[in-house]
């Protein structure tokens, strides 16, 4: 298991120059959701519900790049989920992006409570960071035994 996770993130790492850059964000996570979902035992969707495809600021792409990767990579590594459900949907002043997993949860509040420091906040609080530096922000939807929704919310400004 954990060398299909090394792989996972060595594909996933290394879309990013071509497909981010090429193709903007839609494209790289439709192309991020076929690559991991070939990997791993995991179905990875990738849903634009509405048909987003605009281009965004390449700093701002990279950083929700990354936050969704980290989402996908948790769901895989920690939660072992069977399926991940990555949605966009916009509207003229936001773009929502969800990655929704069916795994095993956590619980949210005892994670925040021993704060970034504690061995597993690291990648939440480092999603919760991009998120910040991109001027959006990110929510996260979980408890043990019924998955994870990390929200992404970032306003068109």
């Amino acid at each position: 298991m954990k060398s299909v996770i090394k792989e996972v993130r060595r594909v996933s790492f290394n879309l990013t120059p071509s497909s981010l850059v090429d193709f903007g964000i839609a494209p790289a996570m439709k192309k991020i959701s076929q690559e991991v979902s070939a990997l791993t035992n995991t179905e990875v969707i990738f849903d634009n519900k509405t048909n987003f495809i605009n281009r965004l600021d390449k700093n701002v792409e990279t950083n929700l790049y990354r936050i969704v990767q980290e989402a996908v990579n948790n769901a895989i590594k920690y939660a072992e989920a069977d399926k991940i459900v990555i949605s966009f949907e916009h509207n003229p002043m936001y773009l929502t992006i969800t990655v929704e997993d069916n795994g095993k949860g956590f619980e949210y509040k005892k994670l925040e409570s021993t704060g970034h420091f504690g061995a597993s906040g690291h990648g939440i609080f480092n999603m919760k960071e991009r998120a910040a530096f991109i001027n959006g922000a990110l929510e996260v939807q979980t408890q043990l035994g019924a998955g994870t929704k990390i929200i992404i919310k970032l306003p068109f400004n």
